[in-house]
């Protein structure tokens, strides 16, 4: 008898731990995905975030800061890249 009633208790705590936690996660998780999937529509539209071509040619220029450049101070200092870093260009 005393089995059974364990059995009935564990039971009900499970039923109350996934009442309380893990339904909320999962309606949670289906509502993030459902939001991933609408800004990923939205993005696929644009041209320029899709994979179809865009018919004209797409240039992408990348240009270097100097390194004395005021944001590339403040990464240094912030992230302690001179402790980590060498003393040689990213080529040597």
């Amino acid at each position: 008898m005393k089995s059974k009633r364990m059995r009935n208790i564990t039971l009900g705590a499970a039923v109350v731990v996934a009442a309380l936690y893990i339904i909320p996660l999962l309606q949670e998780r289906s509502e993030n995905v459902a939001l991933g999937r609408e800004w990923a529509g939205l993005l696929k539209q644009h041209s320029t975030f899709s994979a179809r071509p865009t018919g004209y040619p797409v240039e992408v220029a990348f240009r270097y800061a100097d390194s004395s450049d005021e944001n590339l101070r403040k990464l240094r200092t912030t992230y302690e890249l001179d402790s980590i870093a060498g003393h040689g260009s990213e080529t040597d």
